[in-house]
């Protein structure tokens, strides 16, 4: 199989993407396993599998011994996963087959129990990965915590999409290649402040129409949110018991805004339906979650007329709600630079990390105002 090989070599681990001998020992945990930690849009299979649906969804467990297997496969040729020990972000790796793949890792220290992650680093658009199961001598229950729940809804920019050219530079290989959702900035502020985190975000969708596309084709996030799997298909709706965030933020406008490829149909922007449909959608998420706490953001990638333009939408969205005297008053976030040195003029990286650092006070604040 055409995989690019790593090696991660740290004081705790030894990490070798290669094939490895497996003890007699070790068992085959199927999906289904109970000390399996799931977080973000998934979907449990009666067939003993996950489904990782949205960016960033993930498994947790601890495992006892001192290697172990994990089993995945890709409904696309472009998924990525993120492998993370003890906290270690041990990198990103292609999952390009449809048949069960394994991803063995062998620790450096077998007398440690040791705690695995396993991320989707691209988003729903790229089709889910199945998660088989984990064969190992022993997996056990992750420390159970109490930490407070965020869900970061967006678009490109909230899936850490066009932000990583480590396999292929941006002028090469598949849109879906660049994803690294683990890193990009709303992961990166969950961890940073000790929370429990949730993205549904697709890449090129707006509040009332696409980045390249026109209102009649409803390319938005509002139409697709209360699904699984965050597309029009609408199957299977979206259970939100199964995850009330204390605090939601929304980051969308970057597409509505934005001109397209100059080929196809492109009407002027409607400020006035994009705040019509922005409080709806609010009211949507309201209707889900009545005491979260929520934030607008700005867009990192708007600049000149169009940034005032959007600035003044956001404002009056905002001031719909407040005026209303809402028991927790919605608070927003706006931009003050662009971050835009990743692939196709978005952030890259680098940007993610630094749009985090900028954006942790206004989070902590959103934190403690959800109490």
């Amino acid at each position: 199989m055409n995989i690019k090989i790593k090696f991660y070599i740290a004081t705790i681990f030894l990490v070798i993407l290669s094939s490895c001998k497996i003890k007699e020992t070790q068992h085959l945990f199927t999906a289904d396993t109970t000390t399996f930690h799931y977080s973000g849009r998934v979907n449990l299979l009666d067939s003993k599998e996950a489904l990782l649906i949205g960016a960033a969804s993930s498994i947790k467990t601890e495992v006892v011994g001192d290697s172990l297997e994990v089993y995945v496969r890709g409904d696309y040729a472009h998924n990525f996963v993120t492998l993370v020990a003890d906290g270690e972000h041990l990198g990103r790796f292609k999952i390009d087959t449809t048949a069960n793949f394994s991803l063995p890792v062998k620790f450096k220290n077998q007398d440690t129990v040791h705690e695995i992650e396993i991320v989707k680093a691209t988003e729903a658009s790229s089709g889910p990965i199945i998660f088989s199961g984990i064969k190992a001598e022993r997996v056990q229950d992750v420390s159970q915590t109490n930490n407070k729940k965020i869900e970061f809804i967006g678009d490109s920019i909230t899936c850490g999409a066009a932000m990583d050219d480590e396999f292929s530079p941006c002028n090469e290989g598949d849109y879906h290649d660049h994803h690294n959702a683990y890193l990009s900035y709303g992961p990166t502020i969950a961890r940073n402040l000790n929370t429990d985190y949730m993205l549904s975000s697709i890449s090129g969708w707006g509040i009332y129409r696409g980045w390249n596309s026109e209102e009649e084709a409803n390319h938005t996030i509002p139409s697709v949110y209360e699904n699984t799997y965050l597309n029009g298909e609408g199957s299977k709706p979206w259970d939100f018991s199964s995850y009330v965030p204390d605090v939601v933020t929304i980051c969308l406008g970057t597409n509505d805004l934005s001109h397209g490829d100059g080929v196809h149909k492109r009407t002027p922007f409607d400020s006035d339906l994009f705040v019509e449909r922005y409080i709806k959608f609010i009211e949507t998420v309201y209707g889900h979650y009545p005491r979260t706490q929520i934030g607008l953001l700005s867009s990192p990638m708007v600049s000149g007329e169009d940034n005032i333009m959007f600035l003044e939408c956001l404002d009056r969205v905002v001031a719909h709600f407040n005026n209303q005297n809402i028991e927790k008053p919605i608070q927003l976030f706006k931009y003050d630079k662009l971050y835009v040195n990743g692939c196709s003029y978005h952030p890259g990286i680098n940007d993610h990390k630094e749009m985090a650092e900028v954006l942790a006070p206004f989070y902590q604040n959103l934190l403690e105002s959800s109490d």
